[in-house]
């Protein structure tokens, strides 16, 4: 394993200098750790539904994120025209 890593030691470390590259690939953990950062900054959140409401709007981005939705446009689209919705999966497996 430290033959490995010294032989490969640019690649395993190229999320330090490649801003594109994660730390991590476990794209649950990327999800959550803007809700941790946010906890750690205010402490805590108000009220409950304060809690839920930055929730949704996380799953929301993240889900059109997923599906190579530009956020701008999904949040302009949200407080103008409606809500974006991913495409129905059921549609497709016919």
């Amino acid at each position: 394993m430290v033959n490995r890593f010294t032989r490969d030691a640019a690649e395993i470390l190229r999320f330090t200098t490649d801003t594109a590259i994660w730390f991590s690939n476990n794209q649950s953990e990327r999800d959550l750790r803007p809700t941790k950062l946010q906890l750690k900054i205010s402490v805590t959140w108000r009220n409950l539904q304060g809690l839920a409401d930055f929730a949704t709007l996380r799953s929301y981005l993240s889900t059109a994120s997923k599906h190579g939705e530009d956020l701008l446009d999904v949040l302009t689209a949200l407080f103008t025209t409606g809500p974006w919705l991913p495409p129905d999966s059921a549609a497709h497996t016919s």
